[in-house]
């Protein structure tokens, strides 16, 4: 929490220092819903996880309403049978979402997501084993503007890697999957 508050605080004070015409910066934090992931062909539970993160996107790219950045998003979560057995995943993808409706000071939005996903397994034996893969994201969101710079959000996320990190076992000599469905809420600051 004390990374997220020191997000907001920069985003706070970015406003004063930015000068540029529809640059948006996101914060975020929420969920990580239960799940079943696969770790060594073997399906095991995941746990209510946990997911944070910041974007920085410009608006009206190319047609009005499509917007396109970049976003840093930390997600993860403890396998049930194996606590504190964990896997998360570091993302880092570039995004496109479009506002299918405005409304007033409402907007519903739909957006995808392409990138690396740095893929961490940790054991309590102690071990840990991380592996980049190719990833992408799909994502469903609402704003609501509570002043003409700030706006709050909520959104459901699905995020996958397209291959299998293998990072099971100490030497990793076995895949595991890492794929998550999120629910966030965030703050928006647009200058």
């Amino acid at each position: 929490m004390k990374f997220i508050a020191r997000i907001m605080s920069a985003l706070v004070l970015s406003t004063g220092i930015a000068s540029a015409q529809d640059w948006n910066v996101d914060v975020f934090a929420g969920g990580m819903l239960p799940g079943n992931l696969l770790w060594d062909l073997v399906s095991y539970q995941t746990d209510t996880g946990e997911t944070f993160g910041i974007g920085v996107s410009r608006n009206d790219v190319f047609v009005p309403g499509l917007e396109v950045g970049f976003e840093l998003s930390q997600t993860g979560a403890e396998y049930t049978c194996c606590n504190p057995n964990s896997i998360s995943g570091l993302a880092g993808m570039l995004t496109a979402k479009f506002n299918f409706v405005t409304n007033g000071r409402f907007e519903a939005y739909g957006g995808l997501g392409l990138g690396a996903v740095n893929v961490t397994y940790f054991n309590d034996a102690p071990y840990s084993n991380s592996q980049m893969v190719a990833g992408g994201q799909v994502s469903l969101g609402a704003r609501y503007a509570i002043s003409d710079t700030m706006k709050v959000f909520a959104e459901a996320r699905y995020l996958d890697t397209f291959q299998d990190a293998y990072v099971a076992w100490n030497p990793p000599t076995s895949n595991a999957e890492f794929s998550a469905t999120t629910i966030s809420v965030g703050l928006r600051n647009s200058f």
